[in-house]
């Protein structure tokens, strides 16, 4: 569990200032996706916000509350809408490689941060 709050740590200090304010909002004023009856009013709380934290080098109190999903993809496939009438969109598939390193008598796999992806057209 505490590795768990470590990756929302390290997630949370590279969120834009806003999103940060956010994630406060939610856990001290109210939840996301809850019902407001005005939008100005969130507006103005959000602005109350930017004024409390107003130096964006001042730390936003981080909320353990926070959730989120790690997505590690090995394939994905990419659809572009054709801009034109005749409908012949364009579709690619990414495969993520891995990168091989070797170490004495055994090989290991590694897709960290350094694995590159290819990318190969597809037929509509």
């Amino acid at each position: 569990m505490e590795q768990e709050q470590d990756m929302k740590q390290r997630w949370m200090q590279h969120k834009p200032h806003n999103a940060k304010l956010l994630d406060y909002y939610y856990d001290h004023c109210q939840g996301q996706s809850s019902e407001i009856k005005h939008r100005k009013d969130f507006l103005n709380d959000m602005q109350q916000l930017q004024a409390q934290f107003a130096d964006e080098c001042q730390v936003v109190p981080f909320s353990g509350n926070v959730k989120g999903l790690l997505l590690k993809p090995k394939i994905m496939e990419e659809w572009r809408a054709s801009t034109s009438t005749d409908r012949l969109h364009e579709r690619n598939l990414h495969e993520k490689l891995a990168v091989t390193t070797s170490s004495h008598d055994n090989t290991t796999i590694r897709t960290g941060v350094k694995a590159s992806w290819t990318t190969k057209p597809l037929i509509p």
